[in-house]
């Protein structure tokens, strides 16, 4: 299964469920339900974000074993974030009309730096609260097991 293929159906499933229902899929705690609402109210000034985190949760579900804040290739044992974001993330964005970037996530300055995306990745993502939640959100699903 393609990544976009994995979006294509959770997208589907979730437009069958409740706003509730969507919540309770995954367990969220309420911390975590705040970090996603947060993106999501940005999401439209913020694409590369939504873009970005999108790709990292998407590549947890279809290879649980790969540690996602190694979003490049050129880190040890990392993937390419960004051909993933370019080929399959952003055109499923595109093609459900959410806010997407022109080609990928990746290409701006925030999230294409060699660094994994742990804690203290130095990015200059803004404002400063939406660098707290996505950096939050992929230390949740990598190091504590929820639900990506």
């Amino acid at each position: 299964m393609t990544h976009n293929e994995l979006l294509r159906k959770i997208y589907d499933e979730a437009l069958n469920l409740s706003s509730e229902a969507v919540y309770s899929y995954g367990k969220l705690e309420d911390n975590t339900k705040r970090q996603v609402e947060y993106i999501v109210s940005i999401s439209e000034s913020r694409k590369g974000l939504l873009s970005v985190l999108t790709t990292v949760l998407a590549h947890k579900v279809l290879f649980p074993e790969q540690d996602i804040r190694k979003q490049r290739a050129d880190i040890e044992n990392g993937y390419s974030g960004r051909v993933i974001d370019k080929d399959h993330v952003t055109p499923f964005l595109k093609d459900v009309s959410f806010p997407a970037m022109a080609e990928a996530g990746w290409l701006t300055r925030s999230f294409e730096q060699p660094h994994p995306y742990t804690l203290d990745y130095p990015g200059k993502i803004t404002p400063k609260k939406a660098k707290e939640c996505f950096l939050l959100l992929i230390d949740d699903v990598q190091n504590n097991g929820v639900n990506p």
